[in-house]
């Protein structure tokens, strides 16, 4: 099953804005310059929430269940 246009153009929105910060984000964390902690982390939670990760995990989440029920 794929996206409907509508799904697949507000994905494609904001997947690359959150690409982009983790492609940052997530080296810091592994080498040690963003201490793991809970404050970095609710931080790093944060950053994805406003970049509307959740969105796509819920358009993602109905693709999968689309194709799941056929």
């Amino acid at each position: 099953s794929q996206m409907d246009s509508e799904d697949g153009q507000a994905y494609r929105n904001t997947q690359a804005a959150i690409r982009d910060y983790l492609a940052v984000e997530v080296p810091k964390f592994i080498k040690g310059q963003t201490e793991l902690n809970d404050k970095n982390w609710s931080k790093f939670q944060a950053a994805l929430k406003t970049r509307k990760q959740e969105k796509n995990t819920q358009i993602l989440q109905r693709v999968v269940d689309n194709a799941l029920s056929k």
